[in-house]
């Protein structure tokens, strides 16, 4: 049965293109935020209004909108987490997986016709082609999201994942052809995780406790990273100068902005750790980092070798890319996964949604 969750998680997939639909990418947001806050009052009745700690961080985080609207991000991704807490990932993942199955096929109709042009661009490594994205990263960065979509798909309507394997090849003909490395890099890692996984359960389910800190070390390293690439240029370097760019931002900013945000003169910033901090200030980090540890340390035996990979995936690109900060399909399902192992208080099994 179609609910209102049905509607803003399909919408939400095909936004990137929402501009050749004829839909400016503001008012498709709004869209979707608007059909979250009806979701949203409609749960609140549902449940009587029983309030818990998630509901305080949505007040504050909508009062940081009105000073940067890029706080507009960790909104939708607090709300998402209330109102899909109870929904079953295999739902959410089947939604998530035709959205982004449709806008591929928007996106091939766009290049077909020749609304998005493929362009050829010279750099240090090559010739790029950049079919029809802004840059030589874009078409990497997509065809990373449609097989990390994919993957949680099939992990949670199938007992075996190795399908996914079939998305190898395409993935390196893109990074032969664009030449985007970061995107390649990290779906590379991706697959190397889902086989470490799969050969060492037993090992590394005693090494989920090292696992949780993940999340806090790379944040951490990347502010970091950040201070020290004067002294270590070459790590500037290697990330291709997003630590020299992302400093600039990081000495601007005041004790105010690190409390409710930072506004950026441009984006979206390419580390999700620091967007995060940018978009809404300690209360945005604090979501993440708690989510995602207590995610992590109570992430079930059962669902280790299936999930993981995928979680730490994201994590790790977190640190070049704004892969979890960001509101998309991805971000969604990260959340999604995460939460799935922990129960939230205040929000009960019997609240289902099936009607909303």
């Amino acid at each position: 049965m179609f609910n209102i969750s049905t509607f803003w998680i399909f919408l939400l997939g095909i936004r990137p293109f929402s501009e050749f639909l004829g839909i400016p990418a503001v008012t498709f947001t709004a869209l979707i935020t608007g059909l979250q806050v009806i979701h949203l009052f409609i749960f609140l009745e549902k449940t009587c209004g029983k309030m818990h700690k998630h509901y305080f961080f949505l007040i504050l985080l909508i009062l940081f909108t009105a000073y940067n609207f890029a706080t507009l991000a960790t909104v939708n991704i607090v709300i998402s987490i209330i109102l899909l807490k109870n929904e079953s990932l295999k739902k959410i993942s089947l939604i998530c997986f035709l959205s982004i199955l449709t806008a591929l096929f928007i996106y091939l109709s766009l290049l077909s016709l020749t609304i998005l042009k493929d362009e050829l661009i010279r750099m240090p490594k090559g010739v790029g082609h950049t079919f029809g994205f802004d840059n030589t990263n874009g078409i990497g960065a997509f065809a990373m999201q449609i097989t990390l979509i994919t993957y949680v798909f099939i992990a949670s309507h199938f007992r075996n994942t190795i399908p996914i394997y079939i998305f190898l090849f395409p993935n390196y003909m893109i990074y032969k052809l664009s030449l985007g490395r970061t995107p390649f890099y990290t779906i590379m890692i991706f697959f190397l995780l889902i086989l470490i996984f799969s050969l060492f359960k037993n090992t590394l389910w005693k090494l989920k406790k090292a696992v949780t800190f993940l999340p806090i070390l790379l944040f951490l390293c990347t502010i970091i990273a950040c201070k020290i690439y004067e002294q270590y240029p070459i790590l500037d370097v290697i990330f291709t100068t997003r630590f020299s760019k992302n400093s600039v931002h990081l000495d601007t900013m005041t004790p105010l902005n690190y409390l409710i945000g930072y506004k950026l003169p441009s984006g979206p910033m390419d580390s999700a750790y620091l967007d995060s901090l940018f978009a809404g200030g300690i209360l945005s980090v604090y979501i993440f980092i708690s989510v995602s540890m207590r995610g992590i340390s109570e992430f079930k035996f059962s669902e280790l070798t299936k999930y993981m990979p995928f979680v730490i995936c994201m994590l790790i690109s977190g640190f070049t890319e704004n892969t979890f900060s960001s509101f998309s399909l991805q971000t969604l399902l990260f959340y999604k996964v995460l939460c799935n192992q922990f129960p939230i208080k205040g929000i009960k099994r019997r609240y289902l949604y099936a009607d909303i």
